[in-house]
């Protein structure tokens, strides 16, 4: 897995704050917020998947909706098992 999520990179999402099924979607943009689940950052093209793990990662998505650190995970891992992980 790389060490880095990048705009353009494909992603596992959960939709409906992460109760719904897992889909692959393209990230579009990405924010980097101060606290965990905040709503707003600053807008950056890459960020570390440590930085994701902390929920402090606000992604754009090619289907239309933004999603929080915690409903997104590698393409084809599961964001909840993904996130117990550690």
């Amino acid at each position: 897995m790389a060490l880095v999520l990048k705009v353009g990179d494909k992603v596992s999402w959960r939709g409906c704050f992460g109760s719904s099924p897992p889909r692959e979607a393209t990230v579009t943009e990405l924010s980097v917020t101060e606290h965990p689940r905040s709503k707003y950052g600053e807008e950056v093209q890459a960020v570390s998947w440590d930085l994701v793990r902390e929920n402090q990662v606000l992604c754009g998505l090619d289907c239309g909706h933004w999603a929080y650190s915690e409903q997104i995970a590698p393409v084809g891992m599961d964001p909840r098992a993904w996130h117990r992980r550690f």
